[in-house]
């Protein structure tokens, strides 16, 4: 079985989750621009992806701050739609051969993490 492009982006989306960041945030609705010319081969330009946190996640920040500020999901902005919007993702997404291939594939050093490139001071991504 071969590896449809159209996966790639999902599978993506489905690893984000399940394997980075460990069940804590969700990348998905992904856009832009595939790459393939002479000088770049193969890439994937993406802009502005929207991260769900989940309710495991949503926990962590709380007893961090120790606040219970209901509006803690939108740590991420407005798009943040929290654990619906991880649900709702994964009500439609059937994982594919590519999402099963990385499906234990883990970031290159074993003490980092998804989450570990999220300051949640400043809401950014680094």
């Amino acid at each position: 079985e071969e590896v449809d492009q159209s996966d790639i982006l999902q599978a993506f989306s489905c690893w984000t989750y399940k394997v980075a960041s460990r069940h804590r945030y969700l990348v998905c609705d992904l856009q832009g621009t595939y790459v393939d010319n002479l000088l770049v081969r193969g890439e994937y330009r993406l802009t502005d992806p929207v991260i769900h946190t989940s309710d495991i996640a949503q926990e962590q920040i709380r007893r961090k701050f120790q606040s219970n500020n209901a509006d803690i999901r939108e740590r991420f902005g407005r798009t943040d739609r929290g654990q619906q919007g991880i649900d709702d993702f994964f009500s439609t997404h059937k994982c594919s051969r590519l999402c099963r291939m990385l499906g234990g594939r883990r970031l290159r050093s074993p003490d980092e993490s998804f989450s570990a490139h999220f300051d949640t001071a400043d809401r950014t991504i680094s």
